[in-house]
């Protein structure tokens, strides 16, 4: 999917909000900078924050011991607009040293970490669809 939108394309889309879907969109920016300021703060546990138009995508990392698994997986949000993930410091390492044994370049490992995160992202928020209520997930444990 191309993402490369221009100024006009955004202020046309958002001028074809209904009032509903503005008041939406408007709570997502400040959410959204909230959550980036937030994940800025020193000793903070999170890889990355984004937005899929309608959510906040947000995914956490901490030690597989503290977390039982390694891979990302969907958590309960207190927030119905955040999307929330979790994944294991030992799978974030694994995949890191994946792109270190394939490319040599420094610039070439940072990139494709960015497109690694990037992807990863883009894949957790198709996964996830709407955000799904706290007794849903409760529900699967």
């Amino acid at each position: 999917m191309n993402y490369n939108f221009s100024e006009d394309d955004v202020l046309r889309a958002i001028k074809n909000l209904s009032p509903e879907e503005l008041e939406v969109f408007k709570y997502v920016v400040q959410l959204m900078a909230s959550e980036i300021d937030e994940a800025q703060q020193p000793d903070n546990d999170v890889l990355f924050c984004g937005s899929n138009g309608k959510h906040i995508v947000k995914c956490l990392h901490y030690p597989r011991e503290a977390l039982g698994y390694d891979e990302p997986r969907q958590l309960p949000s207190a927030n119905e607009y955040i999307i929330l993930f979790a994944c294991s410091d030992e799978f974030l390492d694994e995949q890191i040293e994946e792109i270190k044994n394939m490319y040599s370049e420094p610039e070439d490992q940072q990139s494709e970490w960015e497109n690694y995160l990037n992807a990863l992202a883009q894949h957790l928020s198709e996964e996830a669809g709407e955000t799904p209520k706290y007794e849903t997930l409760l529900e699967n444990e």
